[in-house]
């Protein structure tokens, strides 16, 4: 529930989320969307202000929640990319809708077995699991983690296996979004980030031409630490820094590029091809589920080939 207050103008709120899915390029795909000069930024990337409802907590007021976009002027769209609400399910979604009207919501995926290993190796390079944790003690870990909503926020570690049964959670949001959501993929943006742009712009209705010139990269990379004490100071400094970083994009980059050479690690461990199958298996019903889905979705979106084998 919101908390209570006067409404601020719509103009002062968001009309284009991106509602996630974690570790998928939600970060790429909101520095794409914020080149766009018809597209305005809040004033940080993730404002999160629907993640208290996944722990059955309140929501601070809209007033605060318009704060993060006093800066963003006349621009046509109003964006900020929580890459957890996806998760939230029915609850967040309907919160939202009633906040919000009916904003365009933008959902990026990818192969839910590459989605485990870059949580996974994300959870080690935020210490929130210890280095020495490996693949398979981690998944038995996460599988004794339910989907369910409220959830702990300790549990958020070990959610990267049920969070890729996206299936589950566009059924969800589909009674609020149906035909406010657009759906892409990573492997798409990687392997051609120009057309799946101009395919977005379409949808929005907005020029693809502002990102011709635009140089398009992965942002925010899992990379393992050298120094587990630099590591964590670096984290923090993150942290706090965060609504400057999101101003000083190209400062961040050449931050955290320095970082890297002087603390980063190379990744020792590598996903087996056994972990690899049990893992496909896992996510075959699910992905066939979910291919079914969107097929039925308009516009239909791009299948990936993980979602088109053995069909």
């Amino acid at each position: 529930m919101t908390a209570s207050g006067t409404r601020p103008d719509d103009r002062l709120l968001p009309n284009l989320l991106l509602i996630g899915a974690s570790k998928c390029g939600t970060t790429s795909l909101h520095r794409y969307l914020s080149l766009h000069p018809q597209i305005a930024s809040a004033s940080i990337k993730e404002t999160q202000y629907f993640v208290p409802l996944i722990y059955g907590e309140p929501l601070a007021s809209l007033e605060d929640y318009a704060q993060f976009f006093k800066d963003t002027g006349e621009a046509k769209y109003r964006i900020e990319s929580t890459a957890g609400y996806l998760h939230g399910g029915a609850p967040l979604a309907e919160a939202m809708h009633a906040a919000l009207g009916r904003p365009r919501l933008l959902l990026i995926l990818r192969d839910p077995v590459a989605r485990v290993w870059s949580y996974y190796r994300y959870m080690k390079a935020q210490q929130a699991i210890p280095a020495t944790m490996e693949l398979d003690e981690y998944l038995e870990r996460c599988r004794a983690v339910e989907p369910r909503l409220p959830r702990t926020r300790s549990e958020d570690i070990f959610a990267a296996l049920y969070g890729g049964v996206y299936a589950d959670y566009i059924e969800a949001w589909r009674p609020y979004a149906e035909t406010r959501l657009y759906v892409l993929f990573l492997e798409h943006l990687q392997a051609d980030p120009a057309r799946s742009l101009s395919e977005l712009a379409a949808w929005l209705g907005v020029d693809s031409f502002a990102w011709e010139s635009a140089t398009l990269g992965v942002s925010n990379p899992s990379v393992m630490y050298r120094n587990a004490w630099v590591q964590r100071v670096a984290i923090e400094a993150n942290r706090v820094g965060e609504r400057v970083w999101d101003r000083l994009p190209a400062l961040k980059s050449w931050v955290r590029r320095a970082y890297y050479r002087l603390n980063g690690a190379e990744w020792e461990e590598a996903m087996s091809e056994e972990q690899r199958a049990w893992l496909q298996d896992f996510y075959t019903p699910h992905n066939h589920r979910l291919a079914a889905l969107l097929e039925a979705r308009t516009p239909r979106p791009r299948l990936p080939s993980w979602l088109t084998q053995e069909r």
